[in-house]
């Protein structure tokens, strides 16, 4: 059911989750005055707001929690900031409303000279398609973007922006196994030194 008038919904009082995992408090919520008609399961029912749908999930105690619409790559927008020796690298990044920080990793750094790359070809004027691929001997200066390694940040990149929600983490790094190249996923990327 998608609510369309806002007197189906009234606000209620916040309360920890219960479970396994009890967690702070949730700022207030919405859930909704009437029952869902035959056929929507109550799980089911979708809120619009202003920005997106969001689904809402009726947990057994009757209590209602908002989850959020899902994010994919081609919505974010990636910050870095990169200290002057480049040993520290932070990610923040931006979705309409939302904005998250990933904090500083070392797994960043790959992020960072492969978001370069693509930002320089750009500059060139190449086509998009053509756009931010590196060859991995190209990476082979720096030990921790060798071999395994090399695997090993890709994947936690990859679990790190699945962590928060987007659907699509995988192609934050996206691969040509036939020639060995990288490139990160998206073009809306920005670098300021600190």
């Amino acid at each position: 059911m998608i609510v369309r008038d806002s007197s189906q919904l009234r606000r209620s009082t916040s309360r920890p989750l219960s479970g396994r995992s009890a967690r702070p408090e949730l700022p207030s919520l919405w859930s909704q005055r009437r029952s869902s008609p035959c056929g929507v399961p109550p799980d089911q029912v979708v809120v619009p707001s202003a920005s997106a749908q969001r689904r809402c999930s009726l947990r057994s105690a009757g209590r209602t929690c908002f989850v959020e619409s899902p994010l994919t790559l081609e919505q974010l927008t990636l910050s870095f900031w990169v200290s002057k020796d480049e040993e520290f690298v932070g990610l923040k990044v931006r979705a309409a409303e939302r904005e998250f920080d990933l904090g500083d990793r070392t797994h960043h750094y790959l992020l960072l000279t492969l978001a370069r790359r693509r930002l320089a070809d750009l500059a060139e004027g190449l086509p998009a398609a053509a756009c931010g691929w590196l060859h991995v001997d190209e990476l082979a200066h720096d030990e921790s973007m060798v071999g395994q390694r090399l695997n090993l940040n890709v994947l936690r990149i990859r679990r790190h922006f699945s962590s928060r929600g987007i659907v699509d983490a995988w192609d934050v790094v996206e691969r040509r196994l036939s020639t060995r190249q990288l490139r990160i996923g998206t073009d809306r990327v920005s670098i300021a030194a600190i």
